[in-house]
């Protein structure tokens, strides 16, 4: 396998920056257990290289958080804590998958629960409730089945609609609490990232003993209006100059000649495109960062490649930040018509990820 891809897209990983988030926000919730989730391949950025890094830098980890239950068996390969799958529906003919793996399901519905008592409740598992969501997770009516069951779980949870919002969030908390009465003092989790950065205004410390970050692991703060809080982004996108072009007025650039050039002036091409999880909803609307400035897209965004404006003085082989330390992801998200957490968990598979190598203190 080659070691350098030096025009092609790629993804640069800052592991340094990782371990200060996670230390920055394991300070913030200093009573709490960490359980980082690392779904979607760790938001995009490689959970099979930062798994370990959070195995040996979080002090107080209660586990490790996923999806699936293949990327629970695939994660299993590199760490040794504890793993639990959120979003897989808990089947009876899974359990001995489970097993094998050492993983914690998460019983989120009556009949999961029933498959789990079935298969004779022999590993730990986290109950989910629905205090609001709607999503995921058991309700009110189901209280009297759980309380015959008579399992204790190792931690149950609920997931906050509206972290960003005080108000919201503080009903499904005081549903929650109803529901830990009925637990009989088990470990219990609310908050992801958001519900962290609301931590005060939630009074978060008397309702929780884990929480669960997520998007601030990677440098990137809950929603658009949030403070940074001294996260330091993760990944940087980047994109090299394949070729470049001198434009006259008239000139077409891209499919169905969406950009039509009114001075002249130049244009780079750039070798990204939705292929790689550059959105084209940036078409006319995202910028870049090339040799020192931010550039306009030019025209459509095709599979592989896309246009930008350019200087004189850019070359091919020059590299333009799509988003990273220059350009804010939200920033970019938000031309896109989306969030954060959608451009950075759609960098595709293709896109190499670099990962810096400096010594971890």
């Amino acid at each position: 396998m080659p070691q350098s891809f030096p025009l092609a897209a790629s993804a640069r990983i800052d592991t340094q920056a990782f371990v200060h988030n996670m230390k920055l926000l394991a300070g913030l919730v200093p009573w709490a257990e960490m359980l980082p989730m690392m779904k979607a391949n760790a938001y995009g950025h490689g959970v099979l290289e930062l798994a370990g890094l959070v195995e040996r830098t979080v002090p107080k980890l209660y586990g490790i958080g996923v999806a699936t239950l293949e990327e629970a068996i695939a994660l299993r390969a590199c760490v040794g804590s504890e793993i639990i799958v959120f979003s897989s529906p808990f089947q009876y003919d899974q359990i001995p998958v489970y097993k094998k793996y050492r993983l914690t399901p998460v019983i989120a519905t009556r009949d999961a629960l029933r498959a789990y008592m079935r298969g004779g409740a022999r590993m730990p598992y986290e109950l989910q409730w629905n205090t609001g969501m709607h999503r995921m997770g058991l309700g009110p009516e189901d209280m009297q089945y759980v309380r015959r069951c008579q399992v204790a779980p190792r931690s149950v949870f609920t997931h906050l609609a509206m972290s960003d919002q005080v108000k919201a969030s503080r009903l499904q908390i005081e549903r929650f609490k109803e529901i830990l009465a009925v637990c009989g003092g088990a470990k219990c989790h609310v908050a992801n990232s958001g519900g962290i950065w609301n931590r005060k205004a939630l009074g978060l410390e008397a309702h929780t003993s884990i929480v669960r970050p997520g998007v601030s692991l990677y440098g990137v703060r809950p929603w658009f209006e949030a403070d940074q809080g001294g996260l330091r982004p993760v990944m940087k996108l980047v994109a090299p100059v394949v070729a470049r072009h001198n434009l006259r007025p008239g000139d077409h650039v891209g499919y169905g000649g969406a950009f039509v050039a009114k001075r002249p002036m130049s244009c780079a091409i750039l070798g990204i495109g939705y292929g790689d999880g550059l959105m084209r909803a940036l078409a006319a609307k995202g910028r870049v960062f090339l040799d020192g400035k931010m550039r306009p897209f030019l025209g459509t965004i095709s599979m592989d490649l896309c246009a930008v404006a350019c200087g004189p003085e850019t070359r091919i082989g020059h590299m333009a930040e799509i988003f990273g330390s220059k350009i804010d992801i939200w920033d970019q998200a938000c031309a896109a018509g989306t969030i954060a957490y959608e451009f950075m968990t759609g960098v595709s598979h293709r896109v190499h990820r670099e990962f810096t190598r400096k010594k971890i203190p």
